[in-house]
């Protein structure tokens, strides 16, 4: 699956055994009109795929849905989801335009020029 979004919040990776390693973020998606915070998780060696992304950014994220049966002592059994998410791509409509190495002196001459007194 896929979703687009930006990312409000990302955590940081923590290690919960010696063999495992989990890392979770939040995307703000609009859902016409009304926010929506999905939480999404990174395990292993995915955990470094945010360290190219920064909170506000929007990104593409594919994930798969994970599912699960726990059953309290109690003997009742409740379910759980997890979106694992398994590849980012930032959003190529946000992109930030290259910037131009600008002549400083030259740009000073222009802006003199250009002053109503």
């Amino acid at each position: 699956m896929e979703l687009a979004g930006v990312i409000k919040l990302i955590k940081p990776t923590e290690k919960k055994t010696e063999t495992f390693q989990l890392r979770e973020f939040v995307l703000t998606v609009d859902d016409n009109g009304y926010t929506q915070y999905i939480n999404f998780q990174l395990t292993q060696n995915n955990c470094d795929l945010l360290d190219n992304f920064s909170e506000g950014q929007s990104v593409n994220v594919f994930f798969n849905i994970r599912g699960r049966e726990w059953q309290n002592p109690q003997g009742e059994t409740r379910y759980f989801n997890t979106l694992q998410a398994w590849k980012l791509e930032a959003d190529a409509d946000t992109s930030m335009p290259p910037v131009q190495d600008v002549n400083t002196s030259e740009a000073a001459d222009t802006a003199d020029s250009d002053l109503p007194f």
